[in-house]
């Protein structure tokens, strides 16, 4: 008897099914980000594990039907304050959303957060400055508050 051996599945074989199946269950989505609670609401619902695996905001949008790029931030956002670890890669060959496959994927995560935070705190510190120089004025580093 001759027995045929199929051919082998890949990874990203996988992961496009899942996206699909995804999307299927997804398929009643609602358009308001303010019902996308739900579980086939949620973007972490159509994510798939490992960086590699990624999938763009553009792509998310399309899976859940939602109206625009803004309403998969405003989604994304929530669900991380609400303790879901969805990470993102701004990696030019997989850019996108993924959910980590191992704590050390979510620390890689969490540091390129604190390094972003660094930047945007070092452009927040230039732009004060140079208001200072602009109206002559000083300000006073207060703790805890808005110096101004």
């Amino acid at each position: 008897m001759i027995t045929k051996e199929k051919p082998a599945t890949s990874a990203a074989t996988l992961g496009r099914a899942k996206v699909e199946r995804a999307a299927a269950l997804a398929g009643s989505a609602s358009n308001s980000v303010t019902q996308s609670n739900t579980p086939q609401g949620t973007i972490s619902s159509v994510l798939l594990q490992g960086r590699e695996n990624a999938i763009t905001g553009a792509e998310i949008r399309r899976i859940l039907a939602l109206k625009d790029g803004r309403d998969v931030t405003v989604i994304v956002e929530r669900e991380r304050r609400g303790g879901v670890p969805i990470c993102a890669t701004c990696d030019s060959n997989k850019p996108g959303y993924y959910m980590p496959e191992t704590p050390g994927e979510l620390e890689t995560y969490c540091r390129s957060l604190r390094r972003r935070i660094a930047h945007v705190a070092q452009t927040l510190d230039a732009m004060e400055k140079a208001l200072d120089d602009w109206t002559g004025q000083q300000r006073l580093d207060l703790p805890g508050g808005d110096a101004g």
